[in-house]
């Protein structure tokens, strides 16, 4: 009887020292940044991390010149208790969602004019376009995205940014099956103390429903899914039968970008 309640007592003592150092944890390491293009998830990301109770801090999270980015991380990221967790999607989808809603990425001119006489100097796609973003001139959609991705890529050669930097692919991060396993994993790279007060359940309610209530957001994680083959082969086909924007496709960057997003 004595042996028991021993065991006992000291089982509830076990789970009050673990409540404790999850508080104490909990206290010291609860503010994150998030950066990413537009259309990349990074409004359902801190919906999944405000949700948890932690704290988001406000910046320009859609930024792209790599200077003003550093700029932002040493005021913020710098401080110890602070993580990055910078978004991905893949170039095709991004495309397609741009083409959707581009917000402040704006088209300026036709790329070749001349060339596309019969559309009376307009087209919808936003492939035929020249791109202004930020107040810079690209010459395409696929020149935003690289210089979105070679700037973040950039950040990881250095130390200071690299051990507070976590990368998260949008489509693992909205798989109905794994996404939740996988958002746990990637969430303790750099914080693996650090315990996530958030629920599969919660998660997949958050997945459930629409991230943004601005743009044309998609209605849920399943409509995103459905339609992410068809907006990659769509686009996938018109830029490899257009040399012009073919040459900017630039692989060997999107590999390095989805092997930071893999689990370690």
């Amino acid at each position: 009887m004595l042996h028991t309640t021993l065991r006992k007592t000291n089982d509830k003592n076990k789970v009050r020292k673990q409540h404790i150092e999850n508080n104490v944890v909990m206290n010291h390491l609860k503010k994150f940044i998030i950066l990413g293009p537009i259309n990349t998830g990074t409004n359902l990301i801190e919906k999944i991390i405000r949700s948890s109770r932690q704290v988001v801090k406000s910046l320009n999270k859609h930024q792209i010149d790599k200077n003003k980015i550093i700029i932002m991380l040493n005021s913020t990221i710098m401080e110890e208790e602070t993580i990055c967790f910078i978004m991905y999607k893949p170039i095709y989808n991004w495309i397609a969602s741009v083409q959707k809603e581009s917000y402040f990425i704006e088209r300026t001119k036709l790329r070749f004019p001349k060339q596309n006489s019969q559309m009376q100097s307009f087209s919808s796609c936003i492939l035929d376009y020249n791109i202004s973003c930020y107040g810079k001139e690209y010459d395409n959609i696929i020149e935003v995205y690289n210089s979105y991705y070679q700037a973040y890529l950039d950040l990881m050669k250095e130390q200071k940014y690299h051990k507070k930097i976590v990368f998260l692919d949008y489509y693992q991060c909205i798989d109905g099956h794994n996404g939740f396993e996988y958002f746990q994993n990637k969430y303790r790279e750099k914080i693996s103390m650090f315990p996530i007060s958030l629920s599969q359940d919660k998660y997949m309610t958050i997945l459930n429903k629409p991230s943004k209530i601005h743009g044309q957001s998609v209605n849920n994680f399943s409509e995103a899914l459905y339609k992410k083959e068809k907006n990659r082969n769509y686009y996938y086909d018109k830029i490899q039968n257009d040399t012009s924007l073919k040459n900017f496709i630039n692989e060997n960057l999107y590999q390095k970008i989805e092997d930071l997003c893999k689990i370690k």
